[in-house]
């Protein structure tokens, strides 16, 4: 007899697969992925959990909310939030190497009215490595993945919730 907890899982990944995920990519600059492209919808979800490997330059664009994300940037030694528009200084700023070209590494990030968090690992909480606090209240629509400065990268977004 199939158990409650197996049956609940088993519906679980069932639905990623109708969200279209998880879904795996490659990017190299200038390319970008709109991620409704792939069928996933970000209008209804708070939280994103996603792996990338590459040497440098994660960005992502949050639409209609208005918040950018650089993970590895300046050659992989610094990682930012910016809420708004891209002009210095950013909302947040974490200093250090996050990214591997060899191996995936795990991010999430989730947003409510009012703030923004992006942390390392697959836990919803844990690791915190940005915040911010949006002016007026955001609402992600859509967001596009992308490089910077013809570099490559590998995508893996495993869930949004």
């Amino acid at each position: 007899m199939t158990s409650l907890s197996c049956i609940c899982i088993m519906l679980f990944k069932i639905l990623l697969r109708i969200n279209g995920l998880p879904l795996e990519f490659t990017i190299t600059h200038p390319e970008d992925k709109l991620i409704s492209t792939e069928g996933v919808s970000l209008s209804h979800v708070n939280f994103l959990q996603f792996d990338a490997k590459g040497y440098k330059d994660v960005t992502m664009s949050f639409h209609d909310a208005q918040f950018h994300i650089i993970i590895g940037g300046w050659g992989n030694t610094k990682s930012t939030l910016y809420i708004g528009e891209l002009v210095y200084p950013p909302d947040d700023e974490y200093n250090g190497s996050l990214l591997s070209s060899s191996e995936y590494k795990q991010f999430w990030m989730s947003w409510n009215s009012f703030q923004v968090y992006v942390g390392l690992g697959n836990v919803r909480g844990n690791g915190v490595i940005l915040y911010g606090e949006p002016q007026c209240p955001i609402k992600v629509i859509d967001a596009t993945f992308g490089s910077n400065f013809g570099e490559t990268l590998d995508y893996r977004v495993n869930q949004a919730g």
